[in-house]
């Protein structure tokens, strides 16, 4: 299904530079209100349940209740994800949305860091900027990313982010269990 150029407040958004731009305002706003989410109550209790699901229930955490938060909090940020890349690429097509794709998405999260927000928000700009590295060695893509991969998850079980958490305390993750 193709898609018309889209329009921001009677502008085009023709360029990726304009769309970049745009995209960017919700980007931030979503990352930091899901931040602010995991630092509230809520968010401790979601983390518990993560955790050990048994553990938070014995303490009387609805754990149910919170399933359900998360999932719809969840599914509102990916409906957002979703109409922001059905305007960048200007279409839609199951193709768009395969195992492939699956793979790539999981493998942001793990190469960041599983359980950090940071994480994911490196482990997102690294993977999907790494692609340009290798745009000069054709067919040899998928086997660089398997091993980088491969290499992050042997070395740097907790991510990407375990590095530069060292140096910068603050993408520590407060409620990541050892």
């Amino acid at each position: 299904m193709a898609l018309p150029t889209p329009t921001f407040l009677g502008h085009s958004l023709a360029s990726d530079t304009a769309k970049f731009y745009v995209f960017l305002v919700p980007t931030v706003l979503l990352v930091k209100a899901t931040a602010n989410l995991l630092r509230s109550r809520l968010g401790r209790a979601i983390v518990s349940i993560r955790e050990n699901e048994f553990a938070a229930a014995s303490l009387g955490v609805p754990t149910a209740a919170y399933f359900m938060v998360a999932f719809a909090w969840s599914g509102f940020v990916v409906g957002i994800a979703g109409g922001m890349f059905a305007i960048l690429i200007g279409h839609i097509e199951p193709a768009s949305f395969d195992l492939v794709e699956l793979l790539r998405h999981f493998s942001m999260v793990m190469f960041g860091g599983v359980g950090n927000l940071a994480g994911a928000v490196i482990g997102g700009i690294t993977l999907t900027a790494a692609p340009e590295l290798f745009r000069g060695f054709p067919g040899f893509e998928e086997l660089f990313f398997g091993l980088l991969l491969v290499l992050v998850l042997v070395f740097l079980p907790r991510g990407l982010v375990s590095l530069l958490a060292r140096r910068l305390p603050g993408l520590r993750e407060r409620y990541y269990r050892e």
